[in-house]
């Protein structure tokens, strides 16, 4: 950095010219004569010089912090950006599987390897480790080892596993995407508590459920009246269903990991059942109303968690005078009709409140669903 540089150069000439040592060798001087008062002048000179160093070298330990953080935080968008392509490119490959791994051999080493060169950059980033934590490295090792499984069942002819494999690494570039946005909202919002973290990670579940609630809604709106999916549908019908199996995978993990969650067994595990549900559901192209409404009611419980949690953390007074109307709910059919007037309102302008990303991703799908939709029912 050349400013720290200039600024320790800076440093560095002040010490040579403002006398320090001189002050500090006149003060042993002086009281080696037993002359107290003018090495007591010597040691406020001293100080005062002292302090102007201190304070120089504070901004500088400061101007570093910041400019660690701001790179870290840099790798880890970088890092992030890199993986959700692989993930991609992964899915993509997968899809394109039919029987012969060689077909597809080329496309999983290119994955492969920059995967690697993605974490040894990443690795390279001084105390980065602390940032990202020991889970992601245990599950970038579980991510690598399963390729290195793939490519040696692969290489010894074999073929029945290797669909297990490639989804078992699909599953591990997903879980440490998921890992790296953990520890990048940890570090944007300095640390923050365990509760703080978890509304986080909930906040972030149920925007992943709500984009997924609406593709599911404008899939049955494209639906014929035989309620039958065509290829590309049951395609997206089950790319659906791997995402609502991700949700639960990475609500299974926050019960194993994070205490907070642990105080929310009972409703999470309720979420885990239905996401389970319905991504077998979606597997086999069943999308129907009923599953909608199990999509909106999952929408609903993970904001009612976060609210629980909220109310645990900002309110714990209350907690203990609760009113008898605490008691009374919202009958669960009022509920869907409000999740049904926000997703609606949510294809128009809310979601441009998301980040770029997600209103990337809402664009793109809306887009070539409602093509597909043109194409089968001109009258749409």
């Amino acid at each position: 950095d050349d400013e720290l540089i200039q600024k320790m150069e800076e440093l560095q000439s002040e010490i040579d010219k403002n006398g320090l040592s001189e002050d500090l060798q006149n003060s042993k001087k002086n009281l080696e004569q037993n002359n107290p008062s003018a090495a007591q002048q010597n040691q406020c000179d001293a100080a005062s010089k002292m302090a102007s160093m201190t304070g120089k070298l504070d901004e500088m330990m400061q101007m570093m912090s910041s400019g660690s953080m701001m790179e870290m935080g840099d790798m880890l968008e970088k890092t992030i950006s890199r993986l959700l392509l692989f993930s991609r490119d992964h899915e993509k490959s997968t899809a394109e599987y039919f029987g012969d791994p060689f077909e597809i051999l080329p496309a999983q080493i290119a994955i492969f390897e920059g995967l690697n060169l993605s974490l040894r950059e990443l690795y390279s980033i001084p105390m980065i480790a602390l940032v990202i934590g020991p889970k992601f490295i245990y599950d970038a090792n579980y991510t690598n080892s399963v390729y290195r499984e793939l490519f040696q069942h692969i290489n010894d002819a074999g073929s029945h596993k290797v669909k297990p494999l490639l989804d078992d690494a699909q599953k591990g570039l997903n879980i440490m995407i998921f890992d790296l946005l953990q520890a990048k909202n940890n570090m944007q919002s300095g640390g923050g508590g365990g509760m703080q973290s978890l509304m986080k990670a909930l906040q972030q579940m149920g925007q992943q459920q709500m984009l997924i609630s609406m593709m599911t809604q404008q899939m049955f709106m494209q639906m014929g009246q035989d309620g039958k999916l065509d290829r590309d549908m049951m395609a997206q019908a089950q790319r659906l269903a791997r995402d609502e199996e991700r949700l639960a995978e990475n609500l299974k993990r926050l019960l194993q990991n994070d205490p907070d969650a642990q105080k929310q067994t009972s409703t999470l595990n309720k979420i885990i059942e239905d996401l389970e549900s319905i991504s077998r559901n979606l597997k086999r192209g069943n999308i129907n109303q009923d599953l909608i409404d199990q999509q909106e009611r999952i929408l609903s419980r993970l904001l009612d968690a976060q609210k629980s949690i909220h109310k645990r953390e900002f309110s714990k007074k209350r907690k203990a005078e609760q009113s008898e109307i605490d008691i009374w709910e919202l009958p669960e059919d009022i509920k869907l009709r409000f999740d049904k007037l926000r997703q609606k309102a949510l294809l128009k302008e809310d979601y441009k409140k998301y980040s770029k990303e997600y209103q990337a991703l809402i664009k793109e799908y809306l887009k070539i669903l409602n093509e597909k939709a043109s194409i089968g029912n001109p009258e749409n």
